[in-house]
């Protein structure tokens, strides 16, 4: 029986977005603990739980604000911004079968934004 996969694609900025301090922290713990019990909970069901937390990425989402991000990018481990075909490989990555035993993560694919 092949295990079934759940992975959220969650973009939740934890620090500071367009300048602001933002208040998003908690409900990334929150979503982070909430798979973590799905994955407990789902288990037994041969069904993997795992989140995928997105960093800045360039898109229509944020076109307007560009240029205040630019200091966000700039502080990054990898000082770019990422795009949604790296999102895509850590969640095709995780809904492979070659990780059937990975149930409960949260990967950051934010380019250092969280080390």
């Amino acid at each position: 029986m092949d295990a079934e996969t759940a992975t959220r694609e969650i973009p939740v900025p934890d620090r500071w977005f367009l300048g602001q301090p933002c208040t998003l922290r908690p409900d990334k713990a929150a979503i982070d603990g909430y798979t973590k019990g799905l994955a407990r909970d789902l288990g037994a069901r041969r069904v993997t739980e795992n989140v995928v937390h997105a960093g800045p990425m360039r898109t229509d989402l944020v076109a307007d604000n560009h240029e205040k991000l630019g200091p966000l990018i700039e502080r990054l481990c990898l000082p770019r911004w990422g795009t949604v075909n790296e999102v895509a490989a850590a969640v095709t990555f995780l809904a492979g079968p070659d990780t059937a035993y990975i149930t409960g993560a949260s990967l950051d694919v934010d380019g250092g934004y969280n080390a």
